[in-house]
Protein backbone atom coordinates (compact mmCIF):
# COMPACT_ATOMS: atom_id res chain seq x y z
CA UNK A 1 0.00 0.00 0.00
CA UNK A 2 1.61 3.75 -0.56
CA UNK A 3 -0.13 5.32 2.33
CA UNK A 4 2.77 4.47 5.23
CA UNK A 5 0.28 5.37 7.65
CA UNK A 6 -2.16 2.05 6.29
CA UNK A 7 -0.29 -1.25 6.74
CA UNK A 8 -2.28 -4.64 7.07
CA UNK A 9 -3.24 -6.19 9.72
CA UNK A 10 -3.27 -9.11 8.99
CA UNK A 11 0.00 -10.04 7.59
CA UNK A 12 -0.58 -12.33 4.01
CA UNK A 13 -3.88 -11.41 2.65
CA UNK A 14 -5.52 -14.41 1.03
CA UNK A 15 -6.80 -13.90 -2.59
CA UNK A 16 -9.57 -11.70 -2.65
CA UNK A 17 -12.99 -12.81 -3.83
CA UNK A 18 -15.32 -10.49 -5.27
CA UNK A 19 -17.64 -8.76 -2.84
CA UNK A 20 -20.76 -7.41 -3.19
CA UNK A 21 -22.43 -6.60 0.18
CA UNK A 22 -22.95 -3.40 1.87
CA UNK A 23 -20.38 -1.94 4.29
CA UNK A 24 -20.43 -2.86 7.94
CA UNK A 25 -19.18 -1.31 11.11
CA UNK A 26 -19.14 -2.52 14.75
CA UNK A 27 -17.20 -2.12 17.97
CA UNK A 28 -15.96 -4.35 21.15
CA UNK A 29 -16.09 -3.05 24.73
CA UNK A 30 -15.21 -3.65 28.12
CA UNK A 31 -19.43 -3.47 28.48
CA UNK A 32 -20.42 -5.22 24.94
CA UNK A 33 -19.58 -6.03 21.47
CA UNK A 34 -21.02 -4.92 18.22
CA UNK A 35 -19.74 -7.65 15.28
CA UNK A 36 -20.27 -6.47 11.68
CA UNK A 37 -22.96 -7.35 9.95
CA UNK A 38 -20.69 -8.31 7.42
CA UNK A 39 -18.80 -10.94 10.03
CA UNK A 40 -22.26 -12.33 11.25
CA UNK A 41 -23.59 -12.99 7.56
CA UNK A 42 -20.71 -14.67 5.93
CA UNK A 43 -19.14 -16.07 8.83
CA UNK A 44 -21.05 -16.95 11.72
CA UNK A 45 -24.20 -17.57 10.50
CA UNK A 46 -25.80 -14.65 12.17
CA UNK A 47 -24.27 -15.78 15.79
CA UNK A 48 -22.22 -13.33 17.50
CA UNK A 49 -21.62 -16.04 20.63
CA UNK A 50 -19.26 -17.58 17.63
CA UNK A 51 -17.20 -14.56 17.11
CA UNK A 52 -14.62 -16.73 19.37
CA UNK A 53 -15.07 -19.72 18.17
CA UNK A 54 -15.50 -19.24 13.94
CA UNK A 55 -14.39 -15.98 13.15
CA UNK A 56 -11.27 -15.44 10.94
CA UNK A 57 -8.37 -14.94 13.33
CA UNK A 58 -8.61 -11.38 13.82
CA UNK A 59 -12.49 -11.34 14.68
CA UNK A 60 -11.45 -14.08 17.08
CA UNK A 61 -8.05 -11.84 18.59
CA UNK A 62 -10.71 -9.61 19.16
CA UNK A 63 -13.93 -11.23 21.01
CA UNK A 64 -11.85 -13.54 23.13
CA UNK A 65 -10.11 -9.87 24.24
CA UNK A 66 -13.09 -8.31 25.68
CA UNK A 67 -14.66 -11.99 26.93
CA UNK A 68 -13.85 -11.01 30.28
CA UNK A 69 -14.80 -7.92 30.15
CA UNK A 70 -11.50 -6.03 30.80
CA UNK A 71 -9.12 -8.60 28.47
CA UNK A 72 -5.76 -9.61 29.35
CA UNK A 73 -4.07 -8.24 25.78
CA UNK A 74 -2.63 -4.48 26.17
CA UNK A 75 -5.16 -2.27 24.28
CA UNK A 76 -1.78 -0.87 22.47
CA UNK A 77 -0.79 -3.83 20.75
CA UNK A 78 -3.80 -3.24 18.56
CA UNK A 79 -2.78 0.38 17.34
CA UNK A 80 -1.11 1.56 14.54
CA UNK A 81 -2.29 0.76 11.15
CA UNK A 82 -5.40 -0.16 10.88
CA UNK A 83 -6.66 -1.15 7.23
CA UNK A 84 -6.03 -5.03 5.88
CA UNK A 85 -7.93 -7.19 3.79
CA UNK A 86 -9.86 -10.21 5.89
CA UNK A 87 -10.24 -14.23 4.63
CA UNK A 88 -13.70 -12.74 3.01
CA UNK A 89 -11.95 -10.47 0.95
CA UNK A 90 -13.04 -7.28 2.95
CA UNK A 91 -10.95 -4.52 3.44
CA UNK A 92 -10.89 -4.00 7.85
CA UNK A 93 -10.36 -0.78 9.02
CA UNK A 94 -9.60 -0.15 13.05
CA UNK A 95 -9.67 2.67 15.44
CA UNK A 96 -8.56 2.17 18.87
CA UNK A 97 -9.04 5.34 21.99
CA UNK A 98 -6.41 6.06 24.36
CA UNK A 99 -8.96 6.11 26.78
CA UNK A 100 -9.84 2.22 27.86
CA UNK A 101 -13.22 2.64 28.80
CA UNK A 102 -14.06 3.78 25.18
CA UNK A 103 -14.39 1.04 22.17
CA UNK A 104 -12.59 -0.35 19.43
CA UNK A 105 -14.51 0.31 16.05
CA UNK A 106 -13.99 -1.91 13.07
CA UNK A 107 -15.55 -0.94 9.97
CA UNK A 108 -15.60 -3.68 6.42
CA UNK A 109 -15.73 -2.21 3.24
CA UNK A 110 -14.96 -3.90 -0.38
CA UNK A 111 -11.73 -3.56 -1.85
CA UNK A 112 -11.04 -0.46 -3.59
CA UNK A 113 -9.92 -0.74 -7.36
CA UNK A 114 -8.08 2.56 -7.12
CA UNK A 115 -6.08 5.13 -5.28
CA UNK A 116 -8.73 7.64 -6.00
CA UNK A 117 -11.26 5.52 -4.99
CA UNK A 118 -9.45 5.03 -2.03
CA UNK A 119 -9.17 8.79 -0.69
CA UNK A 120 -12.88 9.56 -2.27
CA UNK A 121 -14.09 6.76 0.66
CA UNK A 122 -11.78 7.65 3.14
CA UNK A 123 -15.11 10.56 4.86
CA UNK A 124 -17.58 7.26 4.80
CA UNK A 125 -15.14 4.95 6.53
CA UNK A 126 -14.23 7.63 9.47
CA UNK A 127 -18.19 7.97 9.58
CA UNK A 128 -19.13 4.67 9.91
CA UNK A 129 -16.18 4.78 12.87
CA UNK A 130 -18.04 7.81 14.47
CA UNK A 131 -21.66 6.11 13.75
CA UNK A 132 -20.11 3.02 16.06
CA UNK A 133 -18.67 5.09 18.33
CA UNK A 134 -22.26 6.82 18.74
CA UNK A 135 -24.42 3.52 18.63
CA UNK A 136 -22.03 2.30 21.70
CA UNK A 137 -22.70 5.65 23.33
CA UNK A 138 -26.48 4.97 23.05
CA UNK A 139 -26.45 1.92 24.33
CA UNK A 140 -24.10 3.01 27.24
CA UNK A 141 -27.39 5.28 27.92
CA UNK A 142 -30.05 2.60 27.23
CA UNK A 143 -27.96 0.03 29.41
CA UNK A 144 -28.34 3.14 32.45
CA UNK A 145 -31.31 4.04 31.92
CA UNK A 146 -32.31 0.34 31.83
CA UNK A 147 -30.26 0.54 34.92
CA UNK A 148 -32.46 3.33 36.27
CA UNK A 149 -35.53 2.09 36.11
CA UNK A 150 -34.42 -1.41 37.66
CA UNK A 151 -33.25 0.39 40.62
CA UNK A 152 -36.13 2.39 40.49
CA UNK A 153 -38.40 -0.94 40.91
CA UNK A 154 -35.72 -2.56 43.40
CA UNK A 155 -36.40 0.23 45.76
CA UNK A 156 -40.24 0.32 45.88
CA UNK A 157 -40.41 -3.72 45.96
CA UNK A 158 -38.14 -3.43 49.01
CA UNK A 159 -40.54 -0.86 50.87
CA UNK A 160 -43.06 -2.71 50.11
CA UNK A 161 -41.17 -6.15 50.93
CA UNK A 162 -39.95 -4.80 54.24
CA UNK A 163 -44.42 -3.08 54.78
CA UNK A 164 -45.03 -6.44 54.28
CA UNK A 165 -42.76 -7.97 56.81
CA UNK A 166 -42.83 -5.14 59.72
CA UNK A 167 -46.50 -4.97 59.66
CA UNK A 168 -46.77 -7.75 62.50
CA UNK A 169 -43.59 -6.72 63.88
CA UNK A 170 -43.83 -4.69 67.06
CA UNK A 171 -40.35 -4.70 68.09
CA UNK A 172 -37.58 -2.40 66.91
CA UNK A 173 -35.11 -5.22 67.18
CA UNK A 174 -37.39 -7.50 64.65
CA UNK A 175 -38.11 -4.17 62.31
CA UNK A 176 -34.20 -3.57 62.37
CA UNK A 177 -33.17 -7.00 61.60
CA UNK A 178 -35.84 -7.36 58.66
CA UNK A 179 -34.01 -4.71 57.20
CA UNK A 180 -30.55 -5.58 57.49
CA UNK A 181 -31.66 -9.36 56.12
CA UNK A 182 -33.43 -7.49 52.92
CA UNK A 183 -30.41 -5.26 52.14
CA UNK A 184 -28.49 -8.67 52.36
CA UNK A 185 -30.28 -9.84 50.31
CA UNK A 186 -31.04 -6.98 47.78
CA UNK A 187 -27.18 -6.22 47.57
CA UNK A 188 -25.56 -9.73 47.63
CA UNK A 189 -23.81 -8.34 50.17
CA UNK A 190 -20.80 -10.61 51.40
CA UNK A 191 -21.93 -8.75 55.15
CA UNK A 192 -24.25 -6.30 55.82
CA UNK A 193 -23.40 -4.50 59.35
CA UNK A 194 -25.27 -2.28 62.33
CA UNK A 195 -23.56 -0.44 64.53
CA UNK A 196 -25.58 1.26 67.03
CA UNK A 197 -23.19 3.12 69.51
CA UNK A 198 -25.94 4.30 71.95
CA UNK A 199 -27.06 0.16 72.36
CA UNK A 200 -23.30 0.06 72.24
CA UNK A 201 -23.71 -3.26 69.80
CA UNK A 202 -22.51 -4.54 66.63
CA UNK A 203 -25.92 -6.49 64.79
CA UNK A 204 -24.87 -8.44 61.52
CA UNK A 205 -25.95 -10.26 58.54
CA UNK A 206 -23.34 -12.24 57.64
CA UNK A 207 -22.81 -13.88 53.46
CA UNK A 208 -25.06 -16.87 53.96
CA UNK A 209 -27.97 -14.84 55.59
CA UNK A 210 -27.66 -15.94 59.13
CA UNK A 211 -28.11 -12.51 62.02
CA UNK A 212 -26.18 -11.89 64.97
CA UNK A 213 -25.24 -9.63 67.79
CA UNK A 214 -22.52 -8.77 70.04
CA UNK A 215 -21.89 -6.37 72.84
CA UNK A 216 -19.74 -3.43 71.48
CA UNK A 217 -18.62 -1.63 74.54
CA UNK A 218 -15.04 -2.56 73.45
CA UNK A 219 -15.83 -0.92 69.84
CA UNK A 220 -16.46 2.90 70.92
CA UNK A 221 -12.77 3.67 72.05
CA UNK A 222 -12.21 3.22 68.22
CA UNK A 223 -14.76 5.50 67.18
CA UNK A 224 -14.37 8.41 68.48
CA UNK A 225 -12.88 11.24 66.63
CA UNK A 226 -10.23 13.56 67.86
CA UNK A 227 -8.93 16.61 66.03
CA UNK A 228 -10.25 15.08 63.24
CA UNK A 229 -9.10 11.79 63.04
CA UNK A 230 -10.69 8.51 64.65
CA UNK A 231 -8.55 7.94 67.52
CA UNK A 232 -6.71 4.90 68.01
CA UNK A 233 -7.47 4.09 64.03
CA UNK A 234 -4.05 2.17 64.50
CA UNK A 235 -4.96 -0.78 66.64
CA UNK A 236 -8.02 -1.50 64.77
CA UNK A 237 -9.30 -4.23 65.80
CA UNK A 238 -10.23 -5.78 62.71
CA UNK A 239 -13.17 -8.01 64.24
CA UNK A 240 -15.30 -8.16 68.13
CA UNK A 241 -16.28 -11.87 68.95
CA UNK A 242 -15.94 -13.38 65.89
CA UNK A 243 -18.25 -10.03 64.10
CA UNK A 244 -15.31 -9.16 61.13
CA UNK A 245 -14.88 -4.98 60.86
CA UNK A 246 -13.37 -3.47 57.82
CA UNK A 247 -10.64 -1.31 58.10
CA UNK A 248 -12.49 1.59 56.09
CA UNK A 249 -15.83 1.41 59.34
CA UNK A 250 -14.27 4.31 61.09
CA UNK A 251 -13.53 6.35 58.26
CA UNK A 252 -17.17 6.08 56.79
CA UNK A 253 -18.54 6.87 60.58
CA UNK A 254 -16.76 10.04 60.54
CA UNK A 255 -18.11 10.52 57.08
CA UNK A 256 -21.42 9.57 57.64
CA UNK A 257 -21.35 12.24 61.05
CA UNK A 258 -20.48 14.99 58.24
CA UNK A 259 -22.49 14.59 55.55
CA UNK A 260 -25.60 12.26 57.39
CA UNK A 261 -26.16 11.22 54.07
CA UNK A 262 -25.11 7.63 52.14
CA UNK A 263 -21.39 7.85 51.60
CA UNK A 264 -19.21 4.85 49.18
CA UNK A 265 -15.43 4.67 50.72
CA UNK A 266 -13.26 2.10 49.31
CA UNK A 267 -10.60 -0.16 50.78
CA UNK A 268 -6.96 0.76 50.41
CA UNK A 269 -5.08 -0.84 47.57
CA UNK A 270 -4.62 0.19 43.72
CA UNK A 271 -5.58 -2.65 42.31
CA UNK A 272 -9.18 -2.28 44.17
CA UNK A 273 -9.58 1.12 43.26
CA UNK A 274 -8.66 0.83 39.72
CA UNK A 275 -11.27 -1.64 39.24
CA UNK A 276 -13.90 0.14 41.38
CA UNK A 277 -13.78 -3.31 44.10
CA UNK A 278 -13.47 -3.60 47.23
CA UNK A 279 -16.19 -1.14 48.22
CA UNK A 280 -18.70 -0.96 50.71
CA UNK A 281 -21.58 1.37 51.35
CA UNK A 282 -22.77 3.36 54.35
CA UNK A 283 -25.67 5.51 55.65
CA UNK A 284 -27.57 6.37 58.64
CA UNK A 285 -30.30 4.51 60.20
CA UNK A 286 -31.71 7.70 62.36
CA UNK A 287 -33.29 7.07 65.95
CA UNK A 288 -33.64 10.71 66.99
CA UNK A 289 -32.55 14.03 65.77
CA UNK A 290 -29.05 14.05 65.93
CA UNK A 291 -28.37 9.87 66.74
CA UNK A 292 -28.18 7.10 64.47
CA UNK A 293 -26.78 3.90 64.01
CA UNK A 294 -24.40 3.23 61.24
CA UNK A 295 -25.74 0.47 58.18
CA UNK A 296 -22.56 -0.62 55.97
CA UNK A 297 -23.04 -3.31 53.41
CA UNK A 298 -20.62 -4.85 52.53
CA UNK A 299 -19.68 -6.02 49.03
CA UNK A 300 -15.88 -6.34 47.74
CA UNK A 301 -16.58 -8.29 44.63
CA UNK A 302 -18.30 -5.20 42.43
CA UNK A 303 -18.97 -1.61 42.65
CA UNK A 304 -21.71 0.01 44.40
CA UNK A 305 -23.36 2.73 41.47
CA UNK A 306 -25.39 5.87 42.23
CA UNK A 307 -28.42 3.82 42.05
CA UNK A 308 -27.20 1.56 44.86
CA UNK A 309 -26.50 4.84 46.94
CA UNK A 310 -30.35 5.88 46.45
CA UNK A 311 -31.43 2.42 47.19
CA UNK A 312 -30.10 2.46 50.80
CA UNK A 313 -31.27 6.40 51.24
CA UNK A 314 -34.72 5.03 50.36
CA UNK A 315 -34.42 1.90 52.75
CA UNK A 316 -32.78 3.46 55.76
CA UNK A 317 -35.05 6.53 55.76
CA UNK A 318 -38.00 4.03 55.48
CA UNK A 319 -36.98 2.30 58.32
CA UNK A 320 -36.16 5.28 60.49
CA UNK A 321 -39.48 6.15 60.12
CA UNK A 322 -41.15 2.51 61.00
CA UNK A 323 -38.62 2.59 64.05
CA UNK A 324 -39.59 6.07 65.01
CA UNK A 325 -43.59 5.50 64.53
CA UNK A 326 -42.34 2.02 66.98
CA UNK A 327 -40.66 4.18 69.27
CA UNK A 328 -43.78 6.95 69.65
CA UNK A 329 -46.24 3.93 70.33
CA UNK A 330 -44.03 2.55 72.80
CA UNK A 331 -43.87 5.49 74.93
CA UNK A 332 -47.79 5.60 74.39
CA UNK A 333 -48.09 1.97 75.59
CA UNK A 334 -45.51 2.80 79.00
CA UNK A 335 -47.86 5.94 79.64
CA UNK A 336 -51.04 3.34 79.38
CA UNK A 337 -49.35 0.68 81.32
CA UNK A 338 -48.34 3.27 83.98
CA UNK A 339 -52.01 3.81 84.30
CA UNK A 340 -53.03 0.74 84.27
CA UNK A 341 -50.22 -0.15 86.90
CA UNK A 342 -52.30 3.13 89.56
CA UNK A 343 -55.46 1.03 88.56
CA UNK A 344 -53.86 -2.18 90.05
CA UNK A 345 -52.62 -0.04 92.91
CA UNK A 346 -55.90 1.38 93.93
CA UNK A 347 -57.73 -2.10 93.57
CA UNK A 348 -54.90 -3.66 95.82
CA UNK A 349 -55.18 -0.40 98.46
CA UNK A 350 -59.18 -1.39 99.32
CA UNK A 351 -57.53 -4.94 100.46
CA UNK A 352 -54.14 -4.86 102.82
CA UNK A 353 -54.46 -8.57 102.43
CA UNK A 354 -53.70 -8.78 99.15
CA UNK A 355 -51.42 -5.79 98.53
CA UNK A 356 -48.52 -6.40 95.53
CA UNK A 357 -51.37 -9.37 94.25
CA UNK A 358 -52.29 -7.70 90.75
CA UNK A 359 -49.05 -6.78 89.86
CA UNK A 360 -47.69 -10.48 90.86
CA UNK A 361 -50.25 -11.98 89.21
CA UNK A 362 -49.72 -10.19 86.05
CA UNK A 363 -46.29 -11.11 86.22
CA UNK A 364 -46.75 -14.86 86.33
CA UNK A 365 -49.14 -14.38 83.86
CA UNK A 366 -47.00 -13.07 81.19
CA UNK A 367 -44.31 -15.92 82.52
CA UNK A 368 -46.80 -18.38 81.27
CA UNK A 369 -47.72 -17.32 78.30
CA UNK A 370 -43.69 -16.98 77.26
CA UNK A 371 -43.43 -20.36 78.11
CA UNK A 372 -46.20 -21.31 75.72
CA UNK A 373 -44.55 -18.39 73.26
CA UNK A 374 -47.30 -16.41 72.57
CA UNK A 375 -47.09 -13.57 70.61
CA UNK A 376 -45.89 -10.15 71.90
CA UNK A 377 -49.63 -9.05 71.74
CA UNK A 378 -50.76 -11.74 73.72
CA UNK A 379 -48.37 -11.35 76.42
CA UNK A 380 -49.32 -7.59 76.70
CA UNK A 381 -52.51 -8.43 77.22
CA UNK A 382 -51.96 -10.75 79.10
CA UNK A 383 -49.60 -8.50 81.82
CA UNK A 384 -52.51 -5.84 81.64
CA UNK A 385 -55.59 -8.43 82.14
CA UNK A 386 -53.66 -9.61 85.25
CA UNK A 387 -52.83 -6.34 86.31
CA UNK A 388 -56.82 -5.46 85.95
CA UNK A 389 -58.24 -8.72 86.14
CA UNK A 390 -59.91 -7.33 89.60
CA UNK A 391 -60.69 -4.09 89.29
CA UNK A 392 -64.39 -4.72 89.87
CA UNK A 393 -63.65 -4.90 93.20
CA UNK A 394 -63.80 -1.25 93.11
CA UNK A 395 -67.77 -1.39 94.12
CA UNK A 396 -67.07 -4.37 96.50
CA UNK A 397 -67.58 -3.28 100.28
CA UNK A 398 -64.79 -3.62 102.46
CA UNK A 399 -66.70 -5.16 105.09
CA UNK A 400 -66.88 -8.11 102.42
CA UNK A 401 -63.57 -8.17 100.96
CA UNK A 402 -61.62 -8.03 104.51
CA UNK A 403 -64.33 -10.36 106.15
CA UNK A 404 -62.27 -13.08 108.46
CA UNK A 405 -65.10 -15.85 108.43
CA UNK A 406 -66.65 -17.53 106.07
CA UNK A 407 -69.07 -15.55 103.05
CA UNK A 408 -72.74 -16.09 103.35
CA UNK A 409 -74.65 -16.60 100.26
CA UNK A 410 -75.64 -12.72 99.95
CA UNK A 411 -71.67 -11.84 100.13
CA UNK A 412 -70.42 -14.33 97.45
CA UNK A 413 -72.90 -13.42 95.12
CA UNK A 414 -71.47 -9.71 95.45
CA UNK A 415 -67.69 -11.42 95.05
CA UNK A 416 -68.97 -12.83 92.24
CA UNK A 417 -70.30 -9.86 90.44
CA UNK A 418 -66.60 -8.35 90.27
CA UNK A 419 -65.73 -9.24 86.61
CA UNK A 420 -68.63 -8.59 85.03
CA UNK A 421 -68.36 -5.01 87.05
CA UNK A 422 -65.06 -4.67 85.91
CA UNK A 423 -65.92 -5.56 82.23
CA UNK A 424 -68.79 -3.33 82.51
CA UNK A 425 -65.72 -0.06 83.81
CA UNK A 426 -62.99 -1.10 81.05
CA UNK A 427 -64.94 -1.69 78.18
CA UNK A 428 -65.37 2.29 77.56
CA UNK A 429 -61.26 2.42 77.18
CA UNK A 430 -60.77 1.00 73.45
CA UNK A 431 -56.89 0.35 74.48
CA UNK A 432 -58.18 -2.26 77.04
CA UNK A 433 -60.29 -4.16 74.40
CA UNK A 434 -57.67 -6.79 74.52
CA UNK A 435 -57.92 -7.60 78.42
CA UNK A 436 -61.93 -7.37 78.50
CA UNK A 437 -62.45 -11.09 77.79
CA UNK A 438 -59.65 -11.96 81.07
CA UNK A 439 -61.34 -9.58 83.33
CA UNK A 440 -65.18 -10.88 82.52
CA UNK A 441 -63.67 -14.84 82.51
CA UNK A 442 -61.14 -15.37 84.68
CA UNK A 443 -62.82 -17.21 87.53
CA UNK A 444 -64.45 -19.70 84.86
CA UNK A 445 -63.39 -23.02 85.42
CA UNK A 446 -63.15 -26.43 82.49
CA UNK A 447 -65.71 -27.98 84.37
CA UNK A 448 -68.56 -25.41 83.73
CA UNK A 449 -68.50 -24.31 87.21
CA UNK A 450 -67.11 -21.07 87.39
CA UNK A 451 -69.24 -17.70 87.03
CA UNK A 452 -69.89 -15.49 85.54
CA UNK A 453 -71.41 -17.36 82.65
CA UNK A 454 -70.60 -21.41 83.68
CA UNK A 455 -68.06 -21.63 80.11
CA UNK A 456 -66.23 -25.25 80.18
CA UNK A 457 -63.15 -26.19 78.56
CA UNK A 458 -61.91 -24.59 75.28
CA UNK A 459 -64.77 -22.29 75.08
CA UNK A 460 -62.97 -20.03 77.76
CA UNK A 461 -60.85 -17.82 76.24
CA UNK A 462 -57.10 -19.07 76.68
CA UNK A 463 -55.65 -15.38 78.16
CA UNK A 464 -58.44 -16.03 80.85
CA UNK A 465 -57.48 -19.83 81.23
CA UNK A 466 -53.75 -18.24 82.10
CA UNK A 467 -54.27 -15.66 84.52
CA UNK A 468 -56.74 -18.03 86.41
CA UNK A 469 -53.97 -20.15 87.21
CA UNK A 470 -51.61 -17.67 88.27
CA UNK A 471 -54.61 -15.82 90.45
CA UNK A 472 -54.62 -19.29 92.04
CA UNK A 473 -51.66 -19.54 92.75
CA UNK A 474 -50.81 -16.17 94.27
CA UNK A 475 -54.01 -16.19 95.80
CA UNK A 476 -53.09 -19.82 97.71
CA UNK A 477 -49.71 -18.44 98.67
CA UNK A 478 -50.76 -15.30 100.26
CA UNK A 479 -52.35 -14.38 103.72
CA UNK A 480 -55.66 -13.83 103.21
CA UNK A 481 -57.74 -12.08 106.04
CA UNK A 482 -59.29 -15.34 106.70
CA UNK A 483 -56.33 -17.64 106.61
CA UNK A 484 -52.49 -17.83 106.56
CA UNK A 485 -50.16 -18.21 103.40
CA UNK A 486 -50.07 -21.28 102.17
CA UNK A 487 -46.42 -22.83 101.04
CA UNK A 488 -45.47 -23.57 97.74
CA UNK A 489 -45.65 -26.58 98.12
CA UNK A 490 -49.01 -26.94 99.88
CA UNK A 491 -50.31 -24.67 97.10
CA UNK A 492 -48.94 -26.66 94.26
CA UNK A 493 -50.44 -30.08 95.80
CA UNK A 494 -54.06 -28.03 96.06
CA UNK A 495 -53.85 -26.70 92.61
CA UNK A 496 -52.80 -30.53 91.49
CA UNK A 497 -55.81 -32.08 92.68
CA UNK A 498 -57.64 -29.44 91.19
CA UNK A 499 -56.13 -29.77 87.73
CA UNK A 500 -58.93 -30.59 84.59
CA UNK A 501 -61.67 -29.44 87.02
CA UNK A 502 -60.99 -26.05 88.15
CA UNK A 503 -57.43 -25.73 86.08
CA UNK A 504 -56.97 -26.06 82.43
CA UNK A 505 -54.34 -28.66 82.25
CA UNK A 506 -52.36 -27.23 79.25
CA UNK A 507 -52.36 -24.13 81.41
CA UNK A 508 -50.84 -25.91 84.62
CA UNK A 509 -48.04 -27.82 82.58
CA UNK A 510 -46.73 -24.46 81.38
CA UNK A 511 -47.24 -23.25 84.29
CA UNK A 512 -44.65 -25.83 86.49
CA UNK A 513 -42.17 -25.46 83.73
CA UNK A 514 -42.01 -21.69 84.55
CA UNK A 515 -42.27 -22.11 88.59
CA UNK A 516 -39.26 -24.14 88.30
CA UNK A 517 -37.30 -21.69 85.97
CA UNK A 518 -38.13 -19.10 87.54
CA UNK A 519 -35.13 -18.50 89.50
CA UNK A 520 -32.87 -17.93 86.48
CA UNK A 521 -35.06 -16.79 83.82
CA UNK A 522 -36.61 -14.09 86.24
CA UNK A 523 -34.17 -13.89 88.98
CA UNK A 524 -34.88 -10.70 90.42
CA UNK A 525 -38.69 -11.14 90.83
CA UNK A 526 -38.23 -14.17 92.23
CA UNK A 527 -36.05 -12.60 95.00
CA UNK A 528 -38.10 -9.92 95.35
CA UNK A 529 -42.04 -11.98 95.41
CA UNK A 530 -41.58 -15.85 95.81
CA UNK A 531 -37.83 -16.81 97.19
CA UNK A 532 -38.60 -16.30 101.12
CA UNK A 533 -41.77 -18.93 100.55
CA UNK A 534 -39.60 -21.20 98.64
CA UNK A 535 -36.80 -20.88 101.59
CA UNK A 536 -39.70 -21.70 104.24
CA UNK A 537 -40.05 -24.85 103.09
Amino acid sequence: MDDESHTSVIAAPPPVRPCTHDWSGGYFSTTGCQIPQTCLDRCLSGDPGRAGTDGCAFLRRLALRFSDGYGSEPRESLDGPPRGVCSEGYEVSLRTDPVDSHPITLVLHPPFSCEREETFARPAIEALHGAAVEHWRLNQENEGLANEVLQCYEQVNLIFDISGQVADLAESSDVRRVLLEKLQVIYDADQVLCIDPDAEMVFQVAEDGRFSSVQADALLPHLRVEGGTCAHCESWPGHIEGVPLPSEMAHALRQLRVCGRSVVTCVDGDDFRKRGYGTSLWGPLRHGENRFAAVGVIRRGRCFEAGDMLLLDSALTFGSHILGNLRLIEQLKRTSFESVHALANAIDQKDPYTSGHSERVGFLARAIGQRMKLSPRQLRELEWGGLLHDIGKIGTPEHVLNKPGALTDEEYAIIQDHPARGHAILAPVASLAGVLDVVLYHHERPDGKGYPEGLAGDRIPLLARIVHVADTFDALTSTRSYRHAYSHARALEIMLEDTGSMLDTEVMDAFLDTLERLPQDHPEEYLRWFASHAQAE
